[in-house]
């Protein structure tokens, strides 16, 4: 388990006191009652409160680990029972009283000013159950196999049993396992956090430098911020580890972030042990120099220096020479690691040449052989390193300098069979890291009859209602999610080309300028939509509001009608004659309150305020090709990308960080996709039937 825990400009505001409190007792008898967590911000209010949240966090600590008492134990006193969960009420009910006191003595400073979250973890079970409550506008956040969720919606601040105003109210509890993350936010800089759309990163990131590295790209804007981010990791052995009650306290202080490194706000980073550099024969990178050793046939050392392929060795040692010359000034780590990746380069180097003086490969196969086995060397070194980003990103160089030699009638045999191997080889690794997962059990949700539709190939969700069409027909065929026995067929005497759900039903456009808007399952308005220009043509529609955008493709122009449903035809550009970039090369684009734009590279681009913004690579294993349409909305922190051609639905993060890949080998007839309002259900339309996903 790790504790994050970053404090953001506590003193820039007189009025405003934060503070994080971790308590995680150390003696035996009380660390199986796990640990206590208290974030809390008093805003508005006079110096001589200052000591006013401690105080209230004293009370809840002394009452949380206070003994517990059963029939058993009066009998038994030396026999105390301790229940995480009474106590956690018993604590909050004690918080209640002192607020109730404060307000009883005249001190009513804190009322409505108090944001509180307050949460305890502890192993049961072989799990980590954790139980928490808030006051105030705190938030609660968990996140699990990549999906962010607010678990803080669920508690309804309220006034407590105990009569205090606007204290703890309800509690929410739940188990944790491996890889969950629970984020505490202060308000204010969970707006900033979610404003900027980092909020999916900040759910993503394991290690210390992963937060620095991100509150440095935005030291500027939190310059002005003040608030509290607490986060805690759960790794692999909190789990199991803390069943057997191990030393729980002690493993959580020794990963605490206590040290200040940024100036402009209070950023906290990990005391690590000092690393011993382990033997040669350890790394993972000589492991794998080993397993090509098996692979590859040996030659004598005399054969070996009479070789051919002397000259390009010797230029390699003499390379290394000069390298360790250079480092007799490193650090010792340091000069370690440069020495082993060097010894590692020249080993793979090594077995190359002497495969190919037994088993040639064409030259041109030859030369791409001996760099994919120099980035084999690089790509173990990243991931001994825990950098899995540049190791995906080697693994996906090595990959694309094999295939061509696996898929050209032109390579030989030999040259097929080397880079097959090679493939097959990182095939795993890399599958790993870009988190593919395969979903073969599915089971559709409903089924459009061919009698009403047939070959749709679009669909849209609105009001509940499920909107199919197709290209080439007038047909709309209409679902209520509600009673899937009954569906409606809808003309709207045109063929639709594109289409985008509204705050009440869909708009329909058909080119040149066609606009037909449905409500209520009936055809509420046909209009002529006033074109910017004669030449107009609307390649991909979205809506956000009541409003409705195109993508014009022949200029590259976004274009907006502002309620059309109130019968406004005329068109506005929505982009800023000052932008530094137009819309070019867009298939598909989609809005929440930011405009994301795909274009035919896989490229996408972030607009907002009619100004461009910025640009997301998106560099995935296997490359994405065919058409690709984008989806998300402001309910979501996440994007999607489907291609269905390839049978895969991509799950990114808004700031362009990849989360999982979904992939459906089963569905072999994709068409379209769309999401639910709250962006955790997707619905597939795999031909005449359409399939649900919920996220896990």
């Amino acid at each position: 388990m790790k504790i994050f825990e970053y404090q953001f400009n506590p003193r820039v505001k007189k009025d405003r006191f934060l503070k994080a409190l971790s308590f995680e007792p150390q003696e035996e008898k009380s660390e199986r009652k796990g640990n206590l967590y208290f974030v809390a911000e008093l805003t508005n209010s006079i110096p001589s409160n200052a000591p006013f949240i401690n105080k209230l966090a004293q009370q809840i600590k002394k009452e949380y680990y206070s003994e517990g008492t059963s029939a058993k134990a009066q009998s038994n006193p030396q026999e105390q029972v301790f229940s995480t969960s009474s106590n956690f009420k018993k604590a909050l009910r004690k918080g209640n009283d002192f607020l109730k006191k404060e307000s009883a003595n005249g001190n009513t400073d804190w009322i409505g000013n108090l944001h509180i979250a307050l949460i305890a973890l502890s192993p049961e079970k072989g799990n980590m159950q954790f139980h928490f409550a808030k006051i105030g506008n705190a938030k609660v956040w968990m996140g699990r196999n990549g999906s962010l969720v607010d678990i803080g919606k669920k508690i309804e601040t309220s006034q407590a049993a105990s009569g205090a105003p606007q204290g703890f109210g309800n509690v929410v509890s739940g188990s944790a396992f491996s890889g969950d993350r629970i984020l505490l936010f202060t308000p204010d800089l969970f707006d900033f956090f979610a404003q900027e759309n980092v909020l999916q990163d900040l759910g993503l990131f394991n290690e210390n430098k992963q937060f620095r590295t991100l509150f440095d790209q935005k030291n500027k804007e939190l310059a002005r911020i003040s608030g509290i981010f607490f986060g805690i990791v759960l790794d692999s052995s909190s789990a199991a580890a803390e069943s057997a009650h191990p030393s729980f306290g002690s493993r959580l202080l020794a990963l605490r972030f206590r040290e200040p490194s940024v100036p402009q706000f209070s950023l906290l980073k990990a005391k690590v042990p000092k690393m011993i550099f382990p033997m040669l024969r350890k790394l993972p990178f000589a492991r794998a120099g080993a397993f090509i050793a098996k692979q590859l046939p040996h030659k004598s050392e005399q054969k070996i220096f009479t070789s051919p392929f002397l000259k390009p060795l010797n230029i390699v040692f003499k390379a290394k020479q000069k390298a360790f010359r250079a480092t007799s000034n490193m650090p010792s780590l340091w000069r370690n690691i440069l020495i082993v990746g060097v010894f590692s380069l020249l080993l793979f180097v090594g077995f190359a040449f002497f495969y190919q003086k037994k088993n040639p490969l064409s030259s041109e196969a030859q030369q791409s052989y001996i760099q994919a086995m120099s980035l084999l060397a690089q790509a173990e070194t990243a991931l001994a390193n825990n950098n899995s980003q540049e190791a995906n990103r080697l693994l996906q160089e090595i990959w694309n300098l094999a295939a061509p030699y696996t898929n050209e009638t032109s390579a030989t045999q030999k040259d097929r069979e080397v880079f097959e191997q090679l493939m097959v080889r990182i095939n795993p690794q890399l599958t790993t890291l870009n988190n593919i997962q395969e979903i073969n059990e599915l089971s559709p949700i409903f089924q459009i009859p061919e009698s009403a539709l047939k070959n749709p190939s679009h669909i849209e969700l609105a009001d509940a209602n499920f909107y199919v069409f197709n290209t080439t027909s007038s047909q709309v065929y209409i679902i209520n999610s509600g009673n899937a026995a009954h569906g409606t067929n809808l003309d709207i005497g045109y063929s639709a080309q594109i289409a985008a759900s509204l705050e009440h039903g869909v708009a329909f456009f058909t080119p040149p300028a066609q606009l037909l808007l449905i409500e209520n399952e009936k055809l509420s308005q046909q209009l002529s939509l006033s074109l910017p220009d004669p030449a107009s043509s609307f390649s991909s529609i979205a809506s956000f509001g009541t409003n409705l955008y195109f993508l014009d493709s022949t200029n590259g122009n976004l274009i907006k009608y502002s309620n059309p449903a109130s019968g406004n035809t005329q068109a506005s550009f929505w982009l800023a004659a000052s932008s530094s970039k137009n819309p070019e090369n867009a298939q598909s684009f989609s809005i929440d309150s930011n405009i994301w734009i795909l274009t035919h590279d896989y490229i996408i681009d972030r607009y907002f305020k009619g100004m461009y913004e910025q640009t997301f690579n998106i560099s995935v294993f296997p490359k994405l090709n065919g058409p690709a349409k984008i989806r998300t909305n402001k309910n979501t922190p996440n994007l999607y990308i489907f291609t269905p051609d390839q049978h895969r639905l991509l799950v990114l993060s808004k700031s362009g960080a990849l989360i999982k890949q979904y992939v459906f080998p089963s569905l072999s007839e994709l068409r379209d996709f769309t999401i639910s309002e709250d962006g955790n259900t997707l619905y597939l339309l795999n031909g005449n039937q359409i399939y649900q996903l919920h996220q896990r």
